[in-house]
């Protein structure tokens, strides 16, 4: 809602006005004489809604001046409660932030603009009028269909221009339309050379078939190289001891070795050879017989030595032989071969070479056929040295099978051994996906499947250049695409606007005239009607004004013969009062700041009444309501009338010295008649309030009174306009006043009249006491005959 206008500087005949004080409310009235600026204000709000600064420009101070112009306006917008300053730039309007208000004007611009031209409809005023009965989005929906129109026919034929200079080589348009190319140009070209270079291998390979049958193929191979299994087993062995049922024997067997043998090691297995060699008789080195002791020595050898420990010393040497030699016998020759014949299949097929996957993978096997031989030497090494351990280690059990040895520990060599496995598991994806690439290449190598290859890899060649040809014909097909996908667009569109259009005009339409013959009746031309035409010359359709008369057509040329003035101006009151109705929903009229400039002009006392009802009516159901008038009696009837009831606010534009302001004004005093005012300044003169009063009010006061209060008898007996003696004479013989009043009023007369003002001589207490009885009289006295 528009709460002020802070400032205007240079915009008519507001050249530095700060009017800040002057508040707006719902409905607001503001009186201004012609030439103050009333027309002014309209324009700037008219300005301000529509956001067309150039209007200010068209109204500068003159004399024209170099400062710039100033207009700054406080709203609050709605669910607000503090004002938002709104001013005018060089350009547009600065919104402080807020949405644009919606603004309606009526005042001589929109008068002339869309209704009468010189008192006539002309052209051009039907075409604004139509525009303005239609509405923005009327105006704008019937122009968006004729551009839209031409915009259509325009790209139809762009289409067809296109279609003869970029696709008149292309047999099968709609398919070429339809390929979709994922791939660049390169790489479009890149595969047609590949193609040919296929093509030509293909060629090629029909003459080599029985040398390709006989190429081998990658093959796999196996890692089995895990030691683990053997050292437990060696192990096992090491800690594996014998305990004999003679272990007395045993124990004089070790305390004998103990004593005796200056060399411990190695003394168990001298003493089982020894006793293999003696007969139990003789000694087998000297021959002499042998003692008893030494037969007791021999018998405790024999128990110390049995057949359980030739078992266990051949077991021990069996696991321990054997599992030496499987350590040792470990060769990674085999394998190494196997790779190194890899690599020459791989080489072998010089065609594949050309297949950049396969050339990847070949390179890829290279690499791991280094990584996994180097793997192979570095566990052979350390199977190496794991072999020297075990045979010291093995060396010293078999000195003594029955005795434990402590075990080897160490990690074998598996950390080697486990990444030699994860090479392999690689190495053999690799080989088994090379093998299958090279076994099918082998596969194909057949005379019905080259031709047939032949013929798919042309097939496949001409549809890799079509799509070559499609992208390099992408932006055409893409501008193609476009247009017809507009064109279509459009034909829809236009389709379905110009339905919806007639639909949406025809209800209107009939609805918007009926409104206009309800309100041009209301404001007083009740003899007329409105009936709608259509003038359908150039693009856009005009909707204008047909008027009957009493029944009758008026020729457009006849209406100034026919038209007042008051309907000329009724009827554009009308037509902008049905636009609010038919063309605003409750919504858009709520949010509405309707602005009406002199809108009575020229209208009798009946109209005038009417168009106040209908300001009352109107305010209600929009967001603000400012009328702005020229005509005095005219404010003051409508504040008489509506300002009690309603909460009017009066604010007026002022002048001193050819520059204009705008400043509240009091209501109420402005209602009040001369009559009225001159009665409260005698009133209180009379009751002390005030000590000075103009000598000839009493006069005036007298016959002004008894005019109004016998104004029908007056006129009855023809004295109306009499002098105030006639009058008073007049009534008493019409028998309306009696004798005794007429010579009070006699006396009155006398005394006040300009020729004597004698009272006016007397004290002032004196001249208070006179006018007290003077007012006695007017209110008590003065009364018709009964």
């Amino acid at each position: 809602m528009l709460k002020r206008i802070q400032k205007l500087e240079n915009i008519g005949r507001f050249g530095a006005a700060s009017c800040g004080a002057a508040e707006f409310s719902k409905l607001t009235l503001i009186f201004g004489r012609n030439s103050y600026g009333k027309s002014t204000l309209s324009e700037i709000l008219r300005s301000l809604g529509t956001d067309d600064v150039q209007l200010l420009m068209h109204r500068k101070t003159i004399p024209l001046s170099s400062a710039p112009q100033v207009a700054k306006l406080s709203f609050i917008p709605n669910g607000h409660t503090s004002e938002v300053m709104i001013s005018a730039g060089i350009t547009s309007w600065d919104l402080g932030g807020i949405d644009r208000p919606s603004i309606a004007v009526f005042d001589d611009a929109f008068f002339h603009d869309n209704i009468f031209a010189a008192r006539q409809f002309t052209r051009s005023t039907k075409e604004n009028l139509s525009s303005f009965i239609l509405g923005k989005q009327g105006v704008q929906s019937a122009q968006n269909i004729a551009d839209k129109k031409k915009l259509k026919g325009e790209k139809t034929r762009e289409r067809n221009q296109l279609l003869r200079d970029g696709f008149s080589d292309i047999q099968d348009l709609k398919g070429f339309l339809s390929l979709q190319v994922s791939d660049t140009k390169d790489q479009l070209e890149s595969t047609i050379e590949l193609q040919q270079k296929q093509y030509a291998s293909l060629q090629k390979k029909k003459g080599s078939i029985a040398q390709i049958k006989q190429r081998s193929v990658c093959k796999e191979i196996a890692l089995s190289l895990s030691l683990e299994s053997h050292m437990a087993r060696i192990n096992s062995s090491l800690k594996t001891s014998i305990e004999t049922h003679h272990e007395k024997a045993s124990q004089r067997v070790s305390a004998h070795i103990s004593s005796n043998f200056m060399e411990k090691e190695g003394a168990e297995a001298w003493i089982q050879r020894g006793l293999q060699q003696n007969n139990g008789e003789r000694c087998q080195f000297c021959g002499q017989r042998l003692q008893e002791d030494a037969k007791q020595l021999l018998e405790m050898y024999r128990q110390y030595f049995d057949e359980s420990f030739k078992e266990h010393e051949e077991s021990i040497r069996r696991e321990l032989d054997g599992e030496f030699s499987n350590i040792k016998g470990y060769s990674i020759a085999p394998t190494k071969l196997k790779i190194q014949e890899n690599l020459n299949a791989c080489l072998s097929y010089p065609e594949l070479l050309e297949d950049e996957s396969y050339s990847d993978d070949r390179n890829l096997l290279g690499t791991l056929s280094n990584e996994l031989t180097e793997a192979l030497d570095v566990w052979d090494k350390e199977r190496n040295k794991l072999v020297l351990e075990v045979e010291e280690r093995v060396g010293l059990k078999l000195k003594t099978p029955h005795q434990p040895q402590p075990e080897l520990v160490g990690n074998f060599a598996e950390p080697e051994n486990e990444r030699l496995q994860l090479l392999a598991v690689r190495y053999n994806e690799l080989v088994k996906l090379i093998g299958l690439q090279q076994q099918s290449f082998k596969d194909s190598s057949e005379p019905e499947k080259i031709e047939e290859e032949l013929r798919a890899l042309a097939t496949s060649g001409k549809s890799t250049k079509l799509h070559l040809q499609r992208l390099e014909k992408d932006a055409l097909v893409s501008r193609l695409a476009t247009l017809n996908g507009e064109i279509q667009a459009l034909r829809a569109e236009i389709t379905t606007l110009e339905t919806n259009l007639k639909a949406q005009q025809s209800t209107y339409l009939q609805s918007y005239f009926s409104s206009l013959n309800k309100w041009f009746h209301e404001f007083g031309s009740r003899d007329f009607r409105l009936e709608m035409e259509l003038d359908s010359a150039g693009h856009t359709p005009v909707y204008y004004l047909r008027v009957l008369f009493k029944g009758e057509h008026i020729s457009e040329k006849n209406l100034a013969k026919i038209f007042s003035e008051s309907d000329r101006r009724a009827l554009a009151l009308a037509v902008f009062w049905a636009h609010i109705d038919n063309l605003l929903d409750t919504s858009e009229k709520q949010a509405l700041l309707v602005v009406l400039d002199d809108p009575v002009t020229s209208f009798d006392n009946s109209r005038i009444s009417a168009v106040h009802h209908e300001i009352i009516s109107l305010y209600k159901k929009v967001r603000q309501l400012v009328v702005l008038s020229h005509y005095e009696t005219d404010v003051a009837k409508f504040l008489l009338v509506y300002g009690r009831n309603h909460p009017v606010n009066l604010l007026a534009i002022e002048n001193a010295g050819g520059a204009s302001t705008l400043c509240c004004k009091n209501a109420d005093e402005f209602v009040h008649s001369d009559h009225e005012l001159k009665r409260r300044q005698i009133t209180a003169f009379a009751d002390g309030h005030q000590n000075s009063h103009a000598a000839g009010d009493l006069r005036i006061f007298l016959e002004t009174e008894l005019t109004f209060r016998f104004s029908r008898p007056l006129q009855a007996v023809g004295a109306f306009e009499c002098m105030l003696g006639e009058k008073i004479d007049r009534l008493e013989e019409g028998d309306f006043i009696s004798a005794a009043l007429a010579q009070q009023a006699h006396s009155w007369r006398e005394r006040l009249n300009p020729s004597h003002h004698c009272w006016t001589t007397d004290d002032i207490e004196d001249q208070r006491r006179t006018a007290a009885r003077f007012m006695d009289f007017i209110y008590k006295d003065l009364c018709p005959a009964v």
